[in-house]
């Protein structure tokens, strides 16, 4: 069944953001970004006049995670820090703060079900527990031989899923401090001359919880990289894949993030080559056709947002936050406005929401 958007608002910041996150409370999208911040706007009320930043960090911050009922933001940097602060009032508190929670870039934060726990990983091989009231490291777990991207809790049974740069995807015991089981997702890997392409950019589970999507890409070389944004399922009991499918050609390049709308559908968010961005509604349901190419059906395509990076659901299960970038972004100087004058990137964030209900049939 096809679904028809609204964009009802849009942010637009002044600079860069890497992510953004809807509180579970919904009252504030939260996003990071380069500078070490982290920038606010209330979404109760007509206005989205931005707040008082959140600072703390050294680094580009791109990895966040809420307490699911406390007001507590934990955020991570490319410096390897992890700090925890109080997301409401005029000026939020640190709460707790590890400057060096990991030996380089922390990319990922997921938080346990019950709020007591989350995890966190990184550029130096590692996954990490911590409390989340006092910031103590509890558990340090061993096993992959690459940078870390992407985590995953299951939301029953709080089993912490993670997955690197090459493909692999371990299952943690966290009593025993050991993996349970592995998946391959190698296909989201290349090894092109001196370069590693690729890897688990990141993870969602079905909303029953049988069924773990990966997101990455299809590489076909490194340098400016090149792919098909590729997403794969894996049974979450057998470790049997039970879904592969592509979703754009190959200068789309890789699936940033993904999260299931309450409607049924997947939404995924790509980004590739400067300009390069998709967002998408996918019925993980629908087999895909032989033959498929990057413009088959979809219940949602839009291939005109440029460089999507995330995605959150507010928790009213309908409205939803894709961060972007500017269009005509470039890093070299060579694009001046009329005046001679540089202008550096920004990053739209889009508010959108289904304009007519699209439960599936």
């Amino acid at each position: 069944m096809a679904v028809t958007l609204e964009t009802i608002e849009t942010i637009t910041p002044t600079a860069q953001r890497l992510s953004a996150r809807f509180t579970p409370c919904g009252d504030y999208l939260i996003a990071g970004g380069f500078e070490g911040l982290l920038h606010r706007w209330p979404m109760t009320g007509d206005q989205r006049t931005e707040l008082a930043v959140i600072k703390g960090h050294h680094g580009w911050v791109a990895a966040i995670g809420f307490h699911p009922t406390e007001s507590k933001v934990f955020s991570g940097d490319s410096w390897g820090g992890l700090a925890c602060h109080d997301y409401r009032g005029d000026n939020p508190l640190t709460l707790w703060n590890r400057e060096s929670a990991h030996d380089g870039w922390l990319r990922a934060i997921a938080v346990g079900a019950d709020g007591s726990w989350l995890a966190s990983c990184g550029k130096d091989y590692n996954v990490q527990c911590w409390k989340t009231k006092n910031g103590k490291l509890t558990q340090r777990l061993e096993g992959h031989k690459t940078d870390v991207y992407s985590l995953a809790v299951h939301a029953e049974t709080q089993t912490l899923v993670s997955g690197d740069a090459h493909g692999e995807v371990i299952v943690w015991n966290r009593k025993k401090g050991t993996s349970d089981k592995r998946f391959d997702a190698s296909e989201l890997f290349l090894q092109h001359r001196l370069q590693d392409v690729g890897g688990v950019k990141c993870m969602v589970f079905s909303p029953d919880g049988k069924t773990l999507y990966v997101g990455g890409t299809r590489p076909k070389g490194g340098g400016n990289v090149q792919g098909v944004p590729l997403i794969i399922g894996f049974d979450w009991n057998s470790g049997i894949e039970v879904f592969n499918r592509e979703f754009g050609a190959v200068g789309d390049v890789y699936v940033h993030e993904m999260q299931f709308h309450n409607n049924g559908y997947l939404m995924a968010v790509t980004s590739g080559n400067p300009g390069t961005g998709q967002l998408l509604f996918i019925d993980t349901n629908a087999v895909a056709g032989e033959g498929e190419t990057a413009k088959s059906e979809l219940p949602y395509r839009n291939n005109k947002l440029s460089n999507c990076h995330s995605i959150s659901l507010h928790p009213d299960g309908d409205q939803f936050a894709v961060t972007t970038t500017s269009k005509g972004s470039n890093g070299n100087g060579r694009r001046l406005d009329k005046d001679g004058n540089y202008v550096g990137n920004h990053s739209p964030i889009y508010l959108m929401q289904p304009s007519v209900s699209a439960d599936q049939e």
